[in-house]
């Protein structure tokens, strides 16, 4: 299970460089992490698995180590290393200059070099348009360095196009214990995606009662206490991968939980009810006025926890929040296409875990990271302001 970070402002970063080449792919990466399977590291072998749904890979090819290629050691020689070109961009200082790719090619032994590209820059602008490139970060994977590696290349090959004799391989959050940034270069026009009037557009993909969701809940509440009048947040369903609160809960009653939740957010108050059911569920002392953070943190003492909550628990926390019966009772007629185009969303902008926010359409971030994205689009605004004077103090 991921950990709730705590929301961190900003930091201000040094330039990167503008290209950088270096040799890390020889089966040794850094990170050292539990042991699973044929050697490789438990959060590779979610990562490798998510790989299957995402892209069509064939696990199994994933998961068995290519053999290297006559005339290399397999350990660096230069005849079977596989030359990346990794484009990253200085405007999205939450972003990574890596790719999840990178991390399976080293989970398999194949070993790589990697340059790192700045989109900004001459180099950069001319990969970028050749290459039809959308997202930062996104690597771009030689086709006949691959050749050498049959296996994963027919993976690649499945998973990501190829352009000019490269996959082109955007970062696509492959590691389900993590949420990394994303910025798209070119944003979708929607309509929820408009800032020109100074709010800050946030669409959230949750699974609001499962348990991870519920520990996040005061930075949700944070980042809403602290915009206020800059955001507006809107909510959409994305059924959670990992462990719920009630797994074994009848699925009428979780329905009926997930479907009001829906329909909220089609009412404009999924916070005012999403705050009056974490009030009954976490067992706090009233509305949303009167509870804690602390109290949220401490639900799982709640007597309410890991069982669901009876159909007039939902209704209560309904009319304490607001809502219309005439407008949930229409809204219900249609909630499962409303779930259905959430899904959709969420595979356009290639959204998966639950907890992930779209910012503005224009970057997919951890709830922690939500204010920072808010910043670097709408800076001029009192909350960003303040941030800064704090930052400057």
């Amino acid at each position: 299970m991921r950990e709730v970070a705590e929301r961190k402002p900003i930091k201000k970063t040094e330039p990167k460089k503008e290209a950088v080449r270096e040799t890390i792919g020889t089966g040794k990466e850094e990170k050292k992490a539990e042991k699973t399977g044929k050697g490789i590291p438990a959060y590779l072998v979610v990562l490798l698995v998510v790989l299957a749904v995402v892209g069509s890979y064939a696990v199994f090819l994933l998961l068995d180590s290519d053999s290297p290629p006559n005339g290399s050691n397999g350990n660096g020689g230069k005849e079977g290393i596989v030359r990346v070109k990794l484009l990253y961009s200085n405007e999205c200082v939450f972003c990574r200059n890596h790719n999840t790719i990178l991390d399976v090619f080293d989970a398999k032994g194949i070993p790589f070099e990697v340059e790192r590209i700045e989109m900004s820059s001459p180099k950069g602008k001319e990969l970028v348009a050749n290459f039809f490139v959308q997202v930062s970060p996104t690597a771009l994977v030689p086709v006949e360095d691959m050749e050498a590696y049959n296996e994963t290349s027919s993976s690649l090959k499945k998973a990501f196009a190829v352009v000019n004799g490269y996959f082109v391989v955007p970062e696509v959050n492959l590691d389900n214990s993590k949420i990394y940034s994303r910025m798209f270069l070119a944003p979708q026009s929607e309509t929820d995606c408009n800032s020109l009037n100074g709010i800050a557009e946030i669409i959230l993909f949750d699974d609001p009662f499962n348990e991870l969701s519920i520990k996040q809940s005061p930075i949700e509440r944070g980042i809403e206490r602290d915009f206020n009048d800059f955001i507006s947040l809107s909510f959409e369903y994305l059924p959670s991968s990992t462990s719920t609160l009630f797994p074994d809960a009848n699925t009428e009653a979780r329905d009926y939980l997930i479907d009001y939740f829906v329909c909220s957010n089609a009412e404009g108050k999924y916070s005012e009810f999403h705050n009056e059911l974490l009030s009954i569920y976490c067992d706090t002392d009233g509305s949303e006025q009167n509870f804690s953070n602390l109290e949220i943190v401490s639900c799982n003492s709640s007597p309410h926890f890991g069982k669901p909550l009876a159909k007039e628990e939902v209704e209560r926390a309904a009319s304490r929040a607001g809502l219309s019966e005439g407008t949930i009772a229409t809204c219900f007629n249609f909630v499962e296409d409303i779930k259905k185009t959430s899904l959709q969303r969420a595979s356009e902008y290639g959204i998966r875990v639950i907890g992930t926010a779209l910012v503005e359409c224009k970057y997919n971030v951890p709830i922690q990271t939500i204010d920072d994205a808010i910043c670097l689009e709408l800076p001029e605004i009192e909350p960003c302001q303040k941030i800064g004077e704090t930052q400057g103090a």
